[in-house]
């Protein structure tokens, strides 16, 4: 199809190429070869929650099920009593396709960029980023609005113990006789003490549903990763005493599990995603938009959110289309244009695998 809309070059022309050293066809395919291979590579390193979440890839359609079985009961043989059978609950999640997430780059004046591979690497490895981000943000939007639709526990409450302050409804609600998401509140100055000592109760809510202790994380802001480490509150300083464990290194910044849970930083969780524009609240990704975003089901304001404890369970990710790279030339444009795509839809599976403790005051 014929490009009809004017598009922005990137500009390398400051760069002399070698004139009349290359073929042209072979030169363009030795770049989309090269250029899919680099985003494949940068994706998988920056993709922090690429272990963190179910996924699997469909095989045509537009949906997957996930069927919910519950638990089984026995009871003692009474002589002469017939056996009848029980019933089981059952249910099932469908996780369906959502919105395309793509990236993509326009190169002009290709012959003389494919003399200077460092812009084609710089320029995946902003593609992939940008990708990564994307999805990683729609993941902890899903995860943080369920959590809010969960059960809410005050600062003096204990979830799976205490009575919840407010019911969990819709999403946040368990299915099959399993047990709610959770949002735990800890005040508006909740800091690295109160993280940790809602880690714990978190910890005992997990082990209340079974959850396995693999898999577990705890996911934060960097700055709250940071003040893990560097606090000198006797209940945080605990994480890192010798004595008590191996659980990291002062001197390199590295602290490894709270209370069981894997702990892993990331820029994309508490983020304000309520915003109605396309390009998001960095102005590079977008996560609610009126017309092409991904909808309200991700636009959470997470700003707040001190910390999120998940299972691998929690979450479910399908895709329909894994990560592909589609070049075109234009001869009018004297150009080509570089775009990675990817199409994926996500949803809660166990909302029970949902924990977050959030900086808020009591319900």
């Amino acid at each position: 199809m014929a490009q009809t809309d004017n598009y922005t070059p990137l500009k390398v022309d400051t760069f002399a190429g070698s004139a009349g050293t290359h073929n042209y066809a072979n030169n363009r395919d030795l770049l989309l070869k090269a250029f899919s291979g680099e985003m494949i590579r940068h994706f998988d390193e920056k993709f922090a929650l690429k272990n963190g979440v179910r996924s699997i890839s469909l095989n045509g359609g537009i949906s997957a099920q996930f069927p919910a079985i519950g638990r089984a009961s026995a009871d003692t043989f009474v002589p002469g009593q017939e056996i009848v059978g029980q019933t089981i609950d059952t249910a099932e999640k469908v996780v369906t396709i959502d919105d395309t997430i793509i990236s993509s780059v326009w190169i002009h004046n290709i012959d003389q960029m494919l003399t200077h591979f460092e812009f084609r690497g710089e320029y995946s490895k902003q593609m992939a980023s940008a990708m990564a981000l994307t999805m990683e943000r729609k993941l902890f939007q899903r995860a943080v609005g369920v959590a809010r639709l969960g059960d809410q526990f005050n600062a003096a409450s204990v979830a799976g113990i205490d009575a919840a302050t407010a019911a969990a409804t819709g999403k946040g609600a368990g299915l099959v006789g399993m047990n709610n998401a959770v949002t735990k509140h800890v005040g508006t100055a909740g800091g690295a003490a109160e993280l940790i000592n809602a880690a714990f109760e978190a910890a005992a809510y997990f082990d209340m549903e079974d959850i396995p202790y693999e898999d577990r994380a705890l996911y934060v802001a960097p700055s709250t990763y940071y003040a893990l480490i560097n606090s000198n509150d006797t209940t945080v300083s605990k994480l890192l005493n010798r004595d008590l464990s191996t659980n990291g290194d002062f001197a390199k910044a590295e602290l490894y599990q709270v209370a069981g849970f894997n702990l892993i930083k990331t820029n994309h969780m508490a983020i304000n995603g309520t915003a109605n524009s396309n390009f998001g609240p960095d102005g590079r990704t977008p996560m609610n938009s009126a017309t092409g975003g991904f909808g309200d089901d991700y636009a959470i304001n997470a700003t707040d959110t001190l910390g999120m404890f998940m299972h691998s369970s929690a979450i479910g990710m399908i895709k329909a289309q894994d990560m592909v790279t589609e070049t075109e030339y234009s001869v009018a444009k004297q150009g080509t244009l570089l775009a990675s795509k990817m199409l994926f839809g996500s949803d809660v599976l166990r909302p029970s695998a949902l924990y977050e403790v959030r900086k808020a005051v009591d319900a």
